[in-house]
């Protein structure tokens, strides 16, 4: 119901923006020191009701990308007759391509864009574009509460980064990308532009891409708001700002509002390992010896199949990335294998030269940095991660939606 899914959209946005109005008011709170730790409660419960609000928006979009991708598929159909499934894929991953961009691909532009600066005359001074660079973006380092904001050190070694390889070198191939991606999204829309209904539905998972990474990002950048907020917290509290994230809202609250003295074994285990359970509704946390070790499943197939999100083939090193700790092993040349990406795999996935992923749909994260960046993905392969290891050599052919050894 393309009624639904606007007023969906519109909602989401809306809950995005309170989010970080609420994130923002209370991270810039002046003396705070000087409230009471029970007051400070009622303020972080404020802060987690927005948080809660925008829950619901994480979890559906994988059921409303299914749908929409059957309802697509249905009209390619019964109005164009393509039926065979790699080419439906490949028609509509032409035709879903991002209206806007994210932060974290608004970041790797603006770093080009200071990189080239630098490249035209290695004697600018680039302190003021650094400057703007940090009031922006010196969140996307950070993973919820974890990872380090950047500082100008870190935007100058990634600048440093991008000059030897060249920036103008980068700035063609990226013009490039977007020409290819362009003219393959005119040629496709020509073919749809006559059928309200596939055009509508086409613009709404257009929007709907964009959606995917916005609300992720705007979690992170409301946690960026949040710390001196969450740093007045964990002095009451006597924890680092590392180790809050292992405690939930509940305890959080109940620890503010009682003075209630923190278990430091408790946290200790939940770092070590822990396991979350729904069951009949009722939430269950087990750390320390209440978790029983899994045994991974292992499986012998030596290829996959998958949904295409970007067309290309390409061989290359297959690389697992499944945390921040994994994007140190990616070289470029390598094929990312990742039960789904998340937005600060960015930089990684940049100059990777193919994407896998086990879930995910044509409107996922990888879907749209893929499609932004003209890097060959297939997505929704399920046993990817479980099938391939560090240093397989594997083929991605997506064009046919294939992956193997």
């Amino acid at each position: 119901n393309p009624i639904f899914i606007s007023n969906y959209i519109k909602t989401c946005y809306k809950k995005c923006n309170c989010l970080l109005s609420i994130s923002k008011r209370l991270g810039k709170m002046k003396n705070l020191k000087n409230i009471k730790t029970t007051a400070l409660s009622p303020l972080y419960q404020r802060y987690q009701k927005s948080v809660f609000e925008i829950m619901p928006f994480m979890t559906t979009p994988m059921i409303i990308d299914k749908i929409l991708k059957k309802k697509m598929v249905k009209l390619l159909e019964d109005k164009l007759e393509v039926t065979d499934k790699a080419e439906q894929d490949v028609f509509l991953s032409k035709l879903i391509i991002p209206k806007k961009k994210n932060y974290f691909i608004k970041e790797q532009d603006d770093l080009l864009r200071i990189a080239l600066k630098i490249q035209k005359n290695k004697r600018i001074d680039i302190n003021r574009d650094i400057e703007k660079h940090l009031e922006l973006y010196a969140w996307t380092s950070t993973n919820v509460y974890l990872g380090k904001i950047q500082t100008k050190q870190s935007v100058k070694k990634k600048l440093f980064e991008i000059l030897r390889k060249n920036p103008n070198k980068i700035h063609i191939k990226n013009k490039q990308d977007k020409k290819q991606a362009l003219e393959a999204y005119n040629k496709a829309f020509l073919l749809v532009k006559n059928y309200k209904e596939v055009e509508e539905l086409i613009n709404l998972a257009r929007e709907f891409l964009f959606l995917q990474t916005h609300k992720m990002e705007v979690l992170f950048l409301a946690h960026y708001f949040m710390y001196p907020f969450f740093e007045e917290i964990c002095k009451r509290l006597k924890i680092k700002l590392g180790e809050l994230i292992y405690l939930t809202g509940d305890e959080i609250s109940n620890l503010l509002e009682n003075n209630y003295k923190l278990d430091r074994k408790l946290i200790k285990e939940r770092i070590d390992n822990v396991s979350i359970i729904k069951e009949h509704n009722k939430m269950m946390i087990f750390s320390g010896d209440d978790i029983k070790k899994v045994i991974k499943r292992t499986i012998k197939a030596t290829s996959v199949k998958g949904s295409v999100a970007c067309r290309g083939k390409v061989v290359g090193k297959a690389k697992l990335l499944y945390e921040v700790e994994d994007m140190a092993k990616i070289n470029k040349g390598d094929i990312i294998v990742s039960p789904m990406t998340r937005p600060h795999f960015v930089p990684v996935m940049k100059k990777a030269a193919g994407i896998v992923t086990d879930f995910g749909g044509i409107l996922c994260h990888a879907a749209l940095i893929s499609r932004e960046f003209g890097i060959p993905c297939i997505v929704g392969t399920k046993d990817a991660t479980k099938i391939f290891n560090d240093g397989d050599l594997i083929e991605l052919d997506a064009f046919e939606g294939i992956v193997k050894k």
